[in-house]
């Protein structure tokens, strides 16, 4: 997680390789080894295990953070970037669904939608965890659960949404 890469394991001949990214930070969209990542989070695989998911978080020099929902063509190791979320150092509740650090994400293939878990702080010290939905027809992000750090008026909350899971059949 902390080399800005994803990592395959063959568990037939516990190989090690990597799948996408070449160790340097950032956001650009490649083949392979020439996407950049930066702490890729929250792995997802899609219903026919042909597209791999992840979120990764970033901020710039200017106090901006960004989420990122991102997606690994498996057939043939395409980056692409899915969605981003900004919220900058000036944001306030009117904007919608706030992003900070995104931790894990999950697929929905029937609604076409993922959830992703996210936690964070504003720079007053206060904390929030919650769970958005991404419409990934229509892009539009609604948080569903938990409370982001909306400003000084927000309570302290010290909780970490880290993980989130669907409920399967089997």
């Amino acid at each position: 997680m902390t080399n800005h890469r994803i990592r395959k394991i063959d568990l037939t001949t516990n190989t090690v390789s990597t799948l996408v990214g070449n160790g340097t930070s950032g956001t650009t969209d490649g083949i392979g080894t020439s996407a950049t990542l930066y702490y890729p989070k929250g792995l997802a695989l899609d219903s026919v295990n042909n597209v791999l998911y992840f979120v990764q978080g970033e901020a710039d020099r200017y106090s901006n953070s960004y989420a990122y929902i991102r997606k690994v063509s498996l057939s043939n190791s395409q980056v692409t970037s899915v969605h981003r979320e900004t919220m900058s150092a000036s944001w306030s509740p009117s904007y919608g669904a706030l992003n900070g650090n995104p931790y894990s994400i999950v697929l929905d293939t029937t609604s076409n939608a993922i959830y992703v878990s996210y936690t964070s702080y504003n720079p007053s010290g206060y904390y929030g965890s919650w769970i958005s939905r991404i419409d990934l027809t229509t892009d539009i992000s609604t948080i569903i659960a938990g409370y982001p750090p909306f400003g000084y008026w927000t309570p302290h909350y010290y909780g970490y949404a880290e993980g989130i899971t669907t409920a399967s059949r089997l």
